[in-house]
């Protein structure tokens, strides 16, 4: 959050990267709305969402007569203005089209699709990807030139296993969302639910703890706590499974330690024990423990793992 206040006062354009379901949009309208553009329009737009052959129009805008059926429509750039442009999924963008995006981006101006009058951009973009951006350009689904132009900031969002201290302030949030909503008296969870949610991957991030808890919620009758029985039971199967199936792993922890320091205790073994079959090659590394390469780094500083070997 620091670093996003910082970047807000920073008139350039931002890359956020983190997994689907962590916030992304949430930290891009934080960013617009305590920068100086605040006033100004936040226009966000999927990239994954819009098909590839109206994307362009979509974005520059049209004018009448270009294709069969066309009418003048202003593009986002326009409608941003002076403001925020949110391009969400930008890794899903086809090459084609990072090309003219990239275009865009030099020379701040752009015409509508079958115009030949230019207009200026003056807003700032702000992208978000869910993918290691140098495994997106090593693929070739990522031009370097367009990442160096749309990241001179970037912001890592760590997901939500990587921050344990949160899932039960973000669960009591929701808690309260949906008891106001739902007109019930709801105001805590039993420990073993709690530990339940504390011990779970969270594969979905903060989006999929959001449906979690309103399903909880909702079938809580006659109750102000919330417990596992009132988990829907395919949820409660798959929980129980992840939660399983993470005890499994050969590795001695002390019987005194918290659940968050026998966590940490587990996440930097297996951290190290890839580390050194890999030589301590971080990008190899990443890729063998199934997490981006930026991650791994945010692991390694928080649980202070040396980046080489002593």
């Amino acid at each position: 959050i620091r670093e996003a206040q910082t970047m807000a006062r920073i008139d350039r354009n931002i890359l956020i990267i983190g997994e689907t379901g962590i916030g992304k949009e949430v930290f891009a309208q934080s960013i617009h709305n305590y920068g100086d553009r605040r006033k100004e329009p936040f226009v966000p737009v999927n990239c994954a969402a819009i098909p590839d052959n109206l994307l362009e129009s979509i974005l520059f805008g049209t004018t009448k007569g270009a294709f069969t059926g066309a009418v003048s429509t202003p593009g986002l750039f326009e409608e941003a203005g002076n403001g925020t442009l949110f391009l969400d999924e930008l890794n899903s963008m086809p090459v084609s089209m990072q090309t003219k995006l990239l275009r865009v981006l030099q020379e701040k101006k752009t015409r509508r699709v079958g115009d030949t009058k230019m207009y200026s951009v003056n807003c700032r973009i702000i992208s978000a990807i869910n993918e290691d951006p140098k495994q997106l350009m090593e693929d070739g689904r990522l031009r370097a030139d367009l990442f160096y132009r749309i990241a001179p900031l970037s912001l890592y969002l760590p997901p939500l296993r990587e921050r344990k201290g949160d899932i039960l302030k973000l669960a009591e949030y929701f808690i309260t969302k949906y008891s106001n909503l739902m007109q019930k008296k709801i105001i805590d969870m039993d420990q073993q639910l709690k530990q339940t949610l504390q011990e779970y991957s969270w594969p979905g991030n903060i989006r999929q703890l959001d449906f979690v808890m309103e399903n909880l919620v909702i079938r809580c009758h006659n109750n102000n706590t919330l417990t596992v029985d009132n988990m829907p039971e395919y949820l409660k199967q798959d929980f129980m499974k992840k939660n399983n199936s993470n005890t499994n792993n050969k590795i001695i922890i002390d019987e005194t330690d918290s659940l968050n320091e026998a966590i940490d205790t587990l996440e930097k073994q297996l951290i190290l024990k890839a580390l050194n079959e890999c030589d301590y090659n971080v990008t190899k590394t990443a890729e063998k423990l199934h997490i981006i390469r930026q991650s791994l780094r945010y692991r390694m500083k928080r649980l202070n793992i040396p980046n080489k070997k002593d």
